[in-house]
């Protein structure tokens, strides 16, 4: 399979899942949890990783179209978003799609009404959580797999993925003062210095995920690859 099919390919996916996740009844739902996730999707961040996901492969499907137009008109445009979906996807989507999918699954074999409750599985079907929390992952390698990249500088990529992780927490914390709705049942059992160390923590998970799709990247088109710094990669 070429680049633009994948791309294409997974941005149909994606689209396809949105209207099916647009579709769903969940106006009766009785259980807290499953109000939550209703009524605050948006703030949780499997959503916000898929968002990421659905950004990088749609500026991908642009850039593949932009090559069809005239040269003048393209050239630079096509220059300039891909040094966006570049960095985006190595900074950002990779390193963010595993850590969420290995931390979703490992607190769902520990405790799945932490992150998933049981209440869920009659308002969606079983596929649906392996679309938001499995598939991502291949998709990911796939990703790494059929079309080069050239990793940012680790301290660049590390400070970025800090941005995110803190947005996030200033967003799960404004719901949580603003509406008294913890996005999960962990936060409210943590102190501020818990909290600190939790993030912390998060952080140097996604920078050794980020170091590890640097070194998966290698792997795959070895001394073909120079970093955006300009020196060749190993």
């Amino acid at each position: 399979m070429s680049c633009p099919q994948f791309h294409f390919a997974v941005v149909g996916y994606y689209i396809a899942t949105l209207v099916y996740v647009s579709g769903m009844d969940l106006s009766n739902v009785t259980d807290e949890k499953v109000k939550n996730l209703r009524d605050f999707g948006p703030f949780y961040l499997t959503l916000w990783n898929w968002g990421l996901h659905l950004l990088y492969f749609f500026m991908h499907c642009i850039n593949h179209t932009l090559q069809k137009m005239p040269m003048k008109i393209s050239t630079s445009l096509r220059r300039m978003m891909g040094q966006m979906t570049n960095y985006l996807f190595c900074a950002l989507v990779f390193p963010l799609t595993i850590y969420v999918s290995s931390t979703f699954w490992i607190m769902f074999a520990y405790d799945r009404e932490l992150l998933y409750p049981r209440a869920l599985d009659a308002a969606s079907p079983p596929w649906f959580n392996h679309v938001m929390h499995t598939s991502i992952l291949p998709v990911a390698l796939l990703e790494l797999a059929l079309h080069r990249h050239r990793f940012p500088p680790p301290r660049t990529a590390c400070l970025s993925l800090a941005a995110l992780l803190a947005a996030y927490g200033l967003a799960m914390t404004y719901v949580y003062f603003r509406y008294n709705v913890a996005l999960y049942p962990l936060y409210p059992m943590l102190n501020w210095t818990q909290r600190g160390l939790f993030f912390a923590v998060s952080v140097a998970e996604c920078s050794v995920f980020y170091l590890l799709g640097e070194k998966l990247n290698t792997l795959c088109w070895g001394n073909r690859i120079k970093s955006v710094h300009g020196e060749k990669q190993q």
